[in-house]
């Protein structure tokens, strides 16, 4: 594997490893994939900045936690009409956009992958070339509720539950009286 890399124009910032993931997430039965790539911390004009890129709301056609390594994502905006929101941005000093922008992804070992994001972002109204190449875990998938059977029916629509081992229904938050959590399923690794 080449060098891993976190550049943001001229700054070459490194990767805060092991903080690089892929997840999904399954609301009322929608599935989505998510992805969050974090920076060392480096002093750049004597502020410290740490950057996180990040993919949220993604909607990827896969048969199963194994094809992310075929995906590649394309976008010149970061605003999604479907959802009425980014997809994706940066994060140093404030949340901010990120445009022009290939992320790439291949199957490395077990449940890692090699990740290649390529685009520009904003920081502070300023636009940045990015360039980040590390590797990437897929870790879990997160259904947003504490009914097993609703939470397998929606799960089962996108992938076989033999696959993934099934966590305990975990109480996150309280809303109005009511308690929100979720189920999280985890890939069974030794299913090659």
């Amino acid at each position: 594997m080449k060098e891993q890399s976190f550049k943001l124009g001229t700054y070459n910032l490194g990767i805060d490893k092991g903080s690089a993931k892929i997840y999904a997430q399954i609301k009322e039965g929608i599935l989505t994939w998510w992805i969050d790539i974090y920076s060392d911390v480096k002093e750049i004009e004597e502020i410290d900045w740490g950057v996180q890129l990040y993919c949220e709301d993604l909607r990827l056609e896969l048969k199963h936690w194994r094809d992310l390594g075929t995906v590649k994502i394309e976008f010149e905006d970061c605003w999604d009409e479907e959802i009425d929101d980014n997809i994706a941005g940066i994060y140093v000093f404030e949340h901010e956009d990120v445009k022009n922008t290939t992320i790439e992804m291949k199957a490395t070992k077990d449940n890692f992958f090699q990740i290649e994001w390529k685009g520009i972002g904003l920081v502070s109204g300023e636009e940045y070339e990015i360039f980040v190449f590390t590797e990437i875990e897929f870790t879990e998938i997160v259904s947003w509720s504490l009914n097993l059977e609703e939470s397998n029916q929606w799960f089962s629509k996108y992938f076989n539950l033999e696959d993934y081992h099934i966590g305990d229904p975990e109480i996150t938050n309280h809303h109005n009286g009511k308690d929100i959590g979720r189920i999280i399923y985890t890939p069974k690794l030794n299913m090659l």
